[in-house]
């Protein structure tokens, strides 16, 4: 486990800043999201500082925070997932043609990001433990999108069939990432807001690369 973190990190670390940048668009995201005064614009279009001017306000924060973090996070998963693939097989490096295929694919990222939001969310209501599961079985849907020119729907499948009964061992594998996220969603009563989101950001390229290094091996890609 920690002997392919170390081998992740060394990988990105020569295009590092460039992942950054591609990753950009979550940081930004949750950046404007605290800056807008969302609350207060409710308030002066309907004049009313009441319970049903403040759930209305509570609704459009909700809102806009799940589109953007399903916009954000399909596109920086499946722009990177392609980018790093290509570096790593060809040793090409065409931010342009990244951006240009995914957001051709993004219909299908988000699809794909929404369902299995969905699936592990009922899991959660129910017990923990088929949460857990759902979220590892569906944890591949990007990569099988922007590498195996999967469909939105039809990556969920090739998620579940490419693991398989080996579930719990990749629970194990994933230890070390959801170890550091953890950390990181702890540090938020520590820290203020816009630290966190930059934490976030910064660990989000070792994140994917850790993802693709085990569904490479998986697939036999490596």
């Amino acid at each position: 486990m920690l002997e392919r973190l170390q081998a992740c990190f060394d990988n990105i670390r020569p295009i590092y800043l460039t992942l950054l940048i591609l990753a950009s668009p979550i940081w930004l995201g949750s950046l404007l999201l605290e800056i807008l005064p969302i609350q207060s614009l409710v308030n002066q279009i309907t004049g009313d500082r009441g319970l049903g001017s403040f759930l209305l306000g509570e609704l459009m924060e909700i809102v806009p925070l799940i589109m953007i973090h399903l916009l954000t996070h399909s596109f920086v998963n499946g722009a990177t997932i392609l980018l790093l693939d290509r570096y790593q097989t060809q040793g090409t490096l065409d931010l342009r043609t990244t951006v240009q295929t995914t957001l051709a694919k993004l219909v299908d990222l988000v699809v794909s990001s929404l369902l299995s939001v969905v699936a592990i969310g009922i899991g959660l209501l129910f017990c923990l433990v088929p949460g857990v599961f759902l979220s590892i079985q569906l944890i591949f849907t990007h990569e099988t999108i922007m590498l195996d020119e999967q469909s939105g729907i039809d990556s969920l499948g090739a998620s579940w069939n490419l693991i398989r009964d080996r579930t719990w061992e990749l629970f194990l594998e994933l230890f070390p990432i959801w170890g550091i996220t953890i950390l990181i969603a702890f540090s938020e009563k520590l820290l203020p807001d816009w630290v966190v989101s930059g934490l976030y950001f910064l660990f989000e390229p070792l994140a994917i690369a850790y993802g693709l290094s085990i569904y490479r091996d998986l697939s036999g890609r490596n």
